[in-house]
């Protein structure tokens, strides 16, 4: 930050010397070459001045980098901390650019505005006090000109952060709306309004254009005002030393020579030079504040409802098949909004070697129960705990060993290797395959053109439902838990199909614990527990 102010105060030598060498020149006739001495320090401190800019410029590089990294790595653990429910109601388009775009925009502000900012503030003064000696008047004008600028620079931005604020919540709606249609452009076709969405995205993006081409137009705007008043100010500067040294002003002149006259000329523009560069980088600041408003709010909205941060623990890998690896006591799973109870667990222990089927009705809480198992719901009332090899219970929370196959299996775009290594990144082809093999997924993927490196859209686009679901549960032969969650594993699978799969599953599932949500009694049946829910209570 000190930099520009380092830079600007080395303009008072560097000016005073090119004009000794001028004085010298063109005024006592002496030869350059006597001037050498004078010369090598005008371009010593050139250079000076230029490794002072470009180290203070890598500098505030630095430390935004570290700003945005540390904001989005914070932003990034409230999100995956928050809850499903949280999750759901956000809408991933405004996520992305909160925490892409919005960030981004303080780059400016910390690498342009605050160092303008310092330079602004010391250098004029500074370069004051240095003309006061040499001339007065001089002096005088800089010192009622200079703080015009930041006048009319303050009345100007007021409208242009308006603006901007406008401009970003826009971006916003537009990031969010396109998300929205892109993820149901599928659907969109098939029910023949492509085009009315096409033409709505198109009027969502001339708002988009008309709102920014505000915010240009007050920063021309306000950047012309500003330029008017820097070069008024030095225009007056010349005009008044011109007319003392024509002899127009007579004895009211200090009478300085040209040396002291064009120390007074150079500096002029260089006092008004750190005004202008704030004034244009003042949209940054206005950008900034705009998308710290929004960032704010994204914070306290991720703020809610977070899971607690897992604590350490000596060893998370053995596990005692003798003790309940789960402990559910007095457990109580709010509804969605957080009025009243959906599901209540008066006690419940889950054993390692043990499989458990969770049978309710629709809406009962069945999934609801298997995401608080994971740490992704909260509780209301009650706590669950995880046994480690120390015996001792412990609060439960997200990445404690437990593995939830969710019923909405969600695949991203890329290829279907990509798809299967989100759960274990190193895995190689031949483990990838035989994990497709337990799933009952190994025939239509060897089928497919491309095997393994098949390019699927968005969702899994190109596959059926079945095929989606044996894709997501071959991750689960790819990871190594204590505890595995399934959420409806058969609800898009044939009876032949589930119960080679399931046959794979229990297999897998010897020295884990495996609890099943499901509506079907056969699957049911192949579980050596089942756990079932009646007017909101849970029992074995």
């Amino acid at each position: 930050m000190l930099a520009p102010v380092l830079a600007g105060a080395l303009l008072i030598p560097q000016a005073w010397l090119l004009a000794k060498i001028v004085q010298a020149i063109v005024v006592d006739g002496l030869p350059w070459t006597g001037q050498l001495f004078s010369i090598l320090m005008v371009a010593a401190l050139l250079l000076l001045r230029a490794a002072i800019s470009a180290f203070g410029e890598r500098r505030a590089q630095k430390v935004s980098e570290q700003l945005k990294q540390g904001l989005r790595s914070e932003l990034f653990a409230r999100l995956f901390r928050s809850t499903v429910p949280r999750l759901r109601a956000s809408n991933s388009g405004e996520l992305s650019t909160s925490l892409i775009t919005q960030i981004e925009a303080l780059d400016g502000f910390v690498t342009r505005y605050i160092p303008c900012m310092a330079a602004a503030a010391l250098v004029p003064l500074a370069l004051v006090l240095a003309v006061l000696p040499v001339d007065g008047i001089v002096s005088l004008i800089l010192l009622l000109s200079t703080p015009l600028i930041p006048l009319f620079m303050a009345l100007v931005g007021w409208g242009a952060e308006a603006a901007s604020r406008e401009q970003q919540q826009t971006t916003l709606r537009l990031s969010g709306f396109f998300a929205d249609r892109l993820r149901g452009i599928f659907t969109l076709s098939l029910m023949g309004r492509g085009q009315d969405e096409l033409q709505r995205v198109e009027l969502a993006s001339q708002e988009l254009r008309t709102r920014t081409m505000k915010v240009l137009r007050i920063a021309f705007l306000s950047s012309a005002v500003l330029e008017f008043f820097a070069a008024l100010g030095v225009a007056g500067i010349a005009v008044y030393i011109g007319l003392g040294y024509l002899g127009y002003l007579g004895e009211s002149f200090s009478g300085i020579s040209l040396q002291q006259g064009l120390f007074c000329l150079l500096l002029a523009p260089e006092a008004y030079q750190p005004l202008r560069q704030l004034a244009a980088n003042y949209h940054d600041r206005a950008a900034a504040r705009a998308a710290t408003v929004e960032v704010d709010r994204l914070w306290a909205k991720l703020g809610q409802d977070l899971i607690p941060a897992a604590p350490t623990s000596a060893d998370h890998e053995a596990v005692f098949p003798n003790l309940p690896v789960l402990v559910l006591r007095h457990l109580h799973l709010p509804q969605l909004g957080g009025q009243g109870t959906l599901l209540e667990v008066p006690g419940l222990q889950l054993y390692i070697d043990q499989s458990y089927a969770v049978l309710g009705a629709s809406g009962s809480g069945k999934t609801s129960l298997l995401e608080s198992l994971i740490g992704l719901r909260p509780l209301s009332q009650g706590e669950i705990l995880l046994r480690n090899s120390d015996t001792a219970g412990r609060l439960l929370t997200r990445h404690d060993g437990v593995v939830l196959i969710s019923q909405q299996a969600f695949l991203a775009m890329g290829t279907i290797a990509d798809g299967l290594r989100l759960a274990a990144p190193q895995a190689s082809d031949e483990q990838l395959w035989q994990a497709l093999e337990q799933a009952c997924a190994a025939e239509f993927v060897r089928a497919l053109p491309d095997g393994l490196q098949t390019a699927l859209g968005e969702g899994g686009f190109g596959l059926s439902g079945g095929q989606i679901q044996r894709l997501a549960l071959a991750r689960l032969f790819l990871t190594d838990p204590h505890v595995v969650l399934l959420d409806e594993p058969s609800s898009r699978l044939d009876a032949a199909t589930r119960d080679r799969v399931m046959r794979n599953i229990l297999r897998f599932c010897q020295g884990r614990c495996l609890v099943v949500a499901t509506h079907d009694q056969e699957l049911a049946a192949m579980c050596s527990n089942q756990l079932h829910i009646a007017q909101g209570v849970l029992t074995a």
